[in-house]
Order: structure tokens, then C-alpha cells, then sequence
């Protein structure tokens, strides 16, 4: 706990020192056996002068029958042992409290007298805590310590005066200007006498105002604080003035901030923040809402397939909201309109960041029928429209923050194939693979100049050539298979893995980058695995995305001649003009950007999309003789959308590879680098081999919201087992959280 100024360690340092010096003076008493002589209110040991402390066994304390229970506290305490303090003047304090272990229960200020106190501040924690109070002189002030039973350890407590925050006092808050608006947290705030309560305990406060220029949304927040720093802090907003303030909202820890406010123009609001800080900055920005946010403003559904982005963390739920029948009113709603033509059964989709909910409505928004209704992460229905019908489609959650993605399509079109930016469309592939008729489906095309290319990919499984979901085929009462997952093959190497999607539901895996294409003929191959199975189905849907890539410069522009002498570097056969000068006998090799002049001997940093932040990095080798497998464990927090971000180095990295001179590096590229990614047993991802030494970093691979909990992710080398006995592969991967 910040107790000093400088480091944590110069403080606790510090602490040790002070107390030592106070002892040697006589101001901290001996441990003593039996219960403590301050155990009792009417025993308070007094605090004469500042700083001081304090070092006790509480483990002989009693409660006694007028202890007061304090507001930080639910459970109540079980042993208390109490002191006293009137300042000459008036000044904040900061206490301190530490235990050898845990079952402490909190810190508590109380002024008044015995038998009629009343709660100043208060803070709990089990191992240890701080309390910073402005104190009015002449005033007595009484803290009470409070333990639970089983807490037999020494505690140290330690009362310094602190120096307030600049925006300690709420007359002195400071003005929050132009949005964004960012303001470091001070240690030294301190709980005033009418400090109004919050939605946590007071501890800490600092204050801020804000006067709304214009209506909208405003969203409070503490960022890039330590995790303790901001479980333990909370945001209160107020409105009116000191003495007569009004409650308007409050969000308190991880699992309750950001709080997201609708200021109304002209209004005046105090911002009051508590907690314990270290490195926490306080964060204001306006949040804009979403042009759909409200059911009038809904945006059209055409054409279709359609796909629609949208800020959620910004949207609000109007009053006039119908109900979804499947949950809960949510706080935070988009809307979308559409208008059948046909009977096709219309499917949406939604990738959300959390629990969002899709709601069907027919009619007019003021008088609505509902139609259907699912609630789910990452959610999907289909329902028949009526032709000539208008439908109004609610799409939304609770506290959800980023942004979700919408899709909508028909039979017809199947989902949208939405290319990687800067490529085109070229073709779109589309049938379904059946365990038992055609496991295997060739799709050719040929370049004519150099391209980029990309494949996306779509999988839906539960007998989609059935027409399912919505045809009354037999195949669609089959319940959801296992195996009805693929492979993706450029030529004869596998570039793409598709998953089981199950639930009858289109899914997608991360585009797929082929790097810079040569012209010649290709085929994509896409391969069902599974054990053989009646019936076993998936449908696909695959797109051909190119975009212009410059000739090689080592390329001759003119074919050679007869001549030796004339001829460039890379001899050429008797017809040069039928063969390009560096026929591929692979897939290439390269990124889909220009690779650096010399390949960079560190991993990449920054492999983490905008709007995401890593919180778990690891770097390892994966070789195919002995070494192929690695398991790597993390944690997942509740409520956000989580990606994997990968990249991986081929070449015998672990030799030192580009930059070493082991025999190993002038060994040719190989063709067995890749590996497979697990998570739970489940394989997520393939990466395929790309060669060249180079450090390439692939699409993230959504996991989605994982609701929590610790997750393991296996890396698994592939490649033949004649390999070389070096083949291998070095890989850094990255867990993605959204913002």
C-alpha cells in the first residue's frame, strides 16, 4: 500500500525503518499475551501525536456488544481493537493497516462518542488496507480495526499526515474541459466530513466536474491502473450542489466500470472517485450514438447479404422498447428494418462481444407482433418472412462493450464474402461436402499476372444441401454432428483449417493470406474429415480475393537469348517464353507485403489489432523430433470478445536463424513448418508453412467470449516423420482482450 512516496518497496522499507525508530522510543508497545488493552471503545488508546503506530496480536480481541458495523463491511467483524485521535488542527490522515496473512476485515473512522458514533469512512481488505480522512480539528475521531475469527497474526498499523490532492476537497474538483479528457489519480485523496456516499466503500475520494456542453452520452472510466487498483475503486455521479446532491449513477470495480452517463446540455455534474491508486488515470470521453440506436432511426436490411458494424458500447435502450419475450429488457439496442419480398427464410447472425440478444418484430413500430427471439453469445435465428410484410429487428445487450457485427442473408446468397481491404472480389465458391458422396471438392482459377490473394471462408454445418435449418427435410431433425469440419488446400499444401460450426449456423475462420501469387493455374482444394457417417454434411461458402502485386525485379523483361553471356542470372530453358524465369514448384511464399530487405531477428511486437490490448505473450519453438508440442495455459476474463494473435518464423529459428552461422541456417527452406492451434482440445486454427526465415504475422483467431476461467492452448508441429530431425518452427502468440 502506498504509505511513502517513491517506490512501493522504498515504502514498505521506509515503514519498517519508522516503525523500528518508534518502538526504540517507546510510542509502539510490546506484544502482550491475553487481550489486547484497547479492546474496548471506552480503553481507545490514543494517538497524541502523528506519525505513529501501532504492532498487535488481534487474535485474543473481543467483540463487544455496542461495536458499531461499518458500511464497507457486509459480514460484520468478530474481534475489534479501537484507538483515538483529536488534531490541533484540521488535516488529513492517512491510516494504514497490514496483516501477516488474511481474515482481516477493514479500517472504520467514527466521530461522536461511545454509544452514539457516526461512520466517517471506512475500507476493507483482507490482507491490508489504506484509509485517508479529512479530519476537523478539536474533533475527536475513534478508529476501530476489525478482524474476523481466525485471523491469529500480527497486525501493523501506521498513521501518517498526508498532503490532499489537489481535487481532494469537493469545492476544489477539478474541471473536466474538451472531450477526451484525461487526469492521473492521486494516493493522497482523503474522505470529507459530508462526502456524499457511493456505490462502494469510502476509502479514498477525489472529485471531478464536467458542465455538458450538449446532450449525450459521456462515459466515465479508470484506465491502465494495476487490477487491485481498479477492483478496488468506484465512480459516483452527482448532480445539484455541495450539501443537496442527487444520486444519478455509480459503477464500481472491474466488473462495473466504464459508467456511461446521458448528460443532458447545461447540466452540471460532480464526479466523485474512490478507491486506492498507484498508476490509474481517470478517462472522460463522449460516447456518439449509434445512427440506428433507436427503433424510428432503424437502418434498412439491403441488399442482401448485408453485414453492418456498429459501436454498441455506445447505444441506449429507449422506454418505448418492446420486450423480447426470450429476456430481459437490454440496456443497450440497435435497430434494423426489413422488408420481405419473398418467402425465403432470412437468417441473422450477430459477433458480439458478449451475451447480446436478436429480437424479431412484425408491423409498425407502434404496433408490433413478435416474431422471434434467441439471447446467446455470438447469436443466430432464421425466420420465414411473409411477403410484402416489414420486419423490425432489435439487436442488443447489457453493458457490452466494443462493437458487434451484424449479417443477414437468405438461401439465396448465403452470407456475405467481404474481402481483407485493398483486395477484390474475384470468384465466389459455394456447394456442400458429403461424408459419403463428395468428401472432396477441386476448385481451379488461373493467374495472369502477379496477385496478393486471400481466401475467406464460410462453413455451415446440419445438412445445409439439405436446405436446412428451415426445410422440412429429414436430415434437418438429425441432431448436430461432429465432424463436419474441412480443410483448405492451395495445390497440395494446407493453407486453412474450417472448425465444426454446428447449430446449423454460418461461421467463418480468419481470412486466409496466400501471400503474392505468381500467373500460373492453381486449385483450391477444400477436404471433409471425419470418421465415415451417414448422412455427415457441411456446407461451404469460399471467395477469391486478389489485389495487384508488383513483378519481381530480378525478373528479365525480355526473354534471353542463345548467347550464354547474355543471358540473365537464372538461365532460362530453350522456350523462355513459356515459362516464367523462377517457375514456383510450391505455393509462394511471401506475405502479402513487401518482407523486410533483411529478415528481423526479434519477434514482432504489436501483433494485437486496434481495439485490443495483449495480456498474454509467449514465444516458443515447436521442433518436429523433439520438441512438436506445447501447451500454454491462460486466464480469460467474463464479458469480452477474445482474439488470438499469431506469428510464426520458419528456418531453424532456435539455431539463431537469420542471424546465426550454424550449419542449420544454410539448410533450404522446408515444406513441413506448420502447425495446428488447439483451445480445449478443439483445434482453432492451422498455419501453414511460408519459409524464408521471415517473421509472418497471421489474421487474429476470434475465441470469442469464454465466459471466464482458465483456458489452454496447444501448438502442434506437423510434418512428416522422416523429417529433418531440425525441421521446426518458432511462433509467438498473443491473447487479445477488447478494449
Amino acid at each position: 500500500m502506498r504509505t511513502f512516496s517513491g517506490t512501493r518497496w522504498q515504502r514498505v522499507f521506509g515503514l519498517g525503518l519508522l516503525l523500528l525508530a518508534l518502538a526504540v522510543a517507546g510510542n509502539i508497545p510490546v506484544i502482550a499475551a491475553g487481550p489486547p488493552a484497547n479492546d474496548d471503545i471506552a480503553n481507545a488508546r490514543v494517538f497524541s501525536s502523528l506519525p505513529t503506530g501501532d504492532i498487535f496480536s488481534i487474535e485474543q480481541a473481543t467483540l463487544a456488544p455496542g461495536d458499531p458495523d461499518a458500511s464497507c463491511d457486509v459480514i460484520g467483524p468478530d474481534k475489534t481493537v479501537w484507538y483515538r485521535y483529536t488534531p490541533a488542527a484540521s488535516e488529513a490522515v492517512r491510516f494504514n493497516a497490514t496483516v501477516n496473512g488474511t481474515l482481516f476485515r477493514y479500517l472504520a473512522v467514527f466521530s461522536g462518542a461511545p454509544g452514539s458514533l457516526t461512520e466517517v469512512a471506512c475500507a476493507a481488505h483482507q490482507a491490508s488496507t489504506s484509509l485517508s480522512v479529512a479530519l476537523t480539528g478539536g474533533v475527536t475521531y475513534y478508529l476501530l480495526v476489525a478482524a474476523a475469527d481466525g485471523t491469529s497474526y500480527e497486525i501493523t498499523l501506521y498513521a501518517e499526515r498526508i498532503a490532499q490532492a489537489a481535487n481532494d476537497d469537493f469545492d476544489s474538483a477539478t474541471v473536466i474541459g474538451s472531450l477526451p479528457f484525461n487526469a492521473p489519480v492521486a494516493d493522497n485523496g482523503s474522505v470529507a466530513p459530508d462526502d456524499p456516499p457511493g456505490c462502494s466503500y469510502m476509502a479514498n475520494t477525489l472529485w471531478f466536474r464536467y458542465t455538458a456542453p450538449s446532450s449525450g452520452l459521456v462515459q466515465f472510466d479508470l484506465r491502465d491502473g494495476l487490477p487491485w487498483e481498479i477492483d478496488r475503486s468506484a465512480i459516483t455521479i452527482f448532480s445539484g450542489t455541495r450539501g443537496s446532491l442527487v444520486f444519478r449513477d455509480c459503477g464500481a470495480g472491474t466488473g462495473g466500470l466504464p459508467v456511461t452517463f446521458p448528460a443532458s446540455a447545461g447540466e452540471t455534474y460532480h464526479i466523485m472517485v474512490t478507491g486506492f491508486f498507484g498508476s490509474a488515470t481517470f478517462h472522460a470521453e463522449r460516447i456518439e450514438l449509434p445512427p440506428n440506436d433507436s427503433l424510428t432511426s432503424a437502418r434498412t436490411i439491403a441488399p442482401l447479404p448485408f453485414q453492418h458494424r456498429v459501436y454498441i458500447q455506445g447505444a441506449t435502450a429507449d422506454s418505448s422498447d418492446p420486450a423480447p419475450a426470450c429476456t430481459a429488457p437490454p440496456n443497450q439496442t440497435v435497430w434494423y428494418r426489413y422488408a420481405a419480398t419473398s418467402a425465403q427464410p432470412l437468417t441473422l447472425d450477430v459477433v458480439s462481444p458478449g451475451k447480446a440478444v436478436i429480437g424479431v418484430w412484425s408491423g409498425t413500430p407502434s404496433s408490433l407482433t413478435p416474431v422471434a427471439c434467441t439471447v446467446k453469445d455470438d447469436p443466430s435465428l432464421s425466420f420465414t418472412p411473409v411477403p410484402g410484410q416489414t420486419y423490425f429487428i432489435m439487436v442488443g445487450g447489457s453493458d457490452l462493450l466494443g462493437s458487434l457485427t451484424v449479417n443477414a442473408w437468405t438461401p439465396v446468397q448465403g452470407p456475405p464474402i467481404l474481402c481483407p481491404a485493398s483486395y477484390e472480389l474475384e470468384t465466389v465458391w459455394e456447394g456442400a461436402l458429403l461424408s459419403k458422396q463428395t468428401p472432396v471438392v477441386v476448385q481451379p482459377f488461373v493467374l495472369t499476372e502477379y496477385d496478393h490473394a486471400a481466401l475467406v471462408v464460410w462453413s455451415a454445418a446440419g445438412h445445409p444441401e439439405a436446405g436446412c435449418p428451415l426445410s422440412s427435410s429429414y436430415l434437418c431433425g438429425l441432431p448436430d454432428q461432429l465432424h463436419e469440419q474441412f480443410r483448405v488446400f492451395l495445390n497440395t499444401v494446407e493453407v486453412g483449417f474450417m472448425p465444426d460450426q454446428g447449430n446449423h449456423v454460418w461461421g467463418r475462420i480468419p481470412d486466409i493470406i496466400l501471400g503474392i501469387l505468381p500467373p500460373q493455374p492453381y486449385t483450391v482444394t477444400l477436404r471433409w474429415e471425419g470418421p465415415a457417417g451417414v448422412d455427415e454434411s457441411v456446407g461451404y461458402r469460399v471467395g477469391l480475393c486478389l489485389a495487384p502485386a508488383p513483378r519481381p525485379t530480378e525478373e528479365p523483361t525480355e526473354p534471353a537469348t542463345e548467347t550464354p553471356t547474355e543471358q540473365p542470372t537464372e538461365p532460362v530453358t530453350e522456350t523462355p517464353t513459356e515459362q516464367p524465369t523462377e517457375p514456383p514448384t510450391e505455393p509462394p511464399t511471401e506475405p502479402p507485403t513487401e518482407p523486410p530487405t533483411e529478415p528481423p531477428t526479434q519477434p514482432p511486437s504489436g501483433i494485437c489489432p486496434a481495439g485490443y490490448t495483449q495480456n498474454t505473450q509467449w514465444v516458443n519453438t515447436l521442433i518436429l523430433n523433439s520438441s512438436p508440442r506445447v501447451d500454454l495455459s491462460f486466464a480469460a476474463p467474463g464479458g469480452k470478445n477474445i482474439l488470438l494473435a499469431i506469428a510464426s518464423m520458419v528456418g531453424h529459428p532456435e539455431a539463431g536463424c537469420p542471424g546465426g552461422s550454424s550449419w542449420l541456417c544454410s539448410l533450404p527452406d522446408q515444406t513441413n513448418e506448420q502447425f495446428h492451434v488447439y483451445l480445449d482440445g478443439s483445434e482453432v486454427a492451422f498455419i501453414p508453412d511460408h519459409g524464408d526465415h521471415n517473421w509472418q504475422t497471421f489474421p487474429p483467431i476470434t475465441l470469442g467470449g469464454l465466459g471466464g476461467g482458465t483456458h489452454v492452448l496447444t501448438f502442434q508441429h506437423e510434418g512428416p516423420a522422416d523429417g529433418f530431425p531440425d525441421s521446426s518452427v518458432t511462433f509467438e502468440a498473443g491473447i487479445c482482450i477488447e478494449n
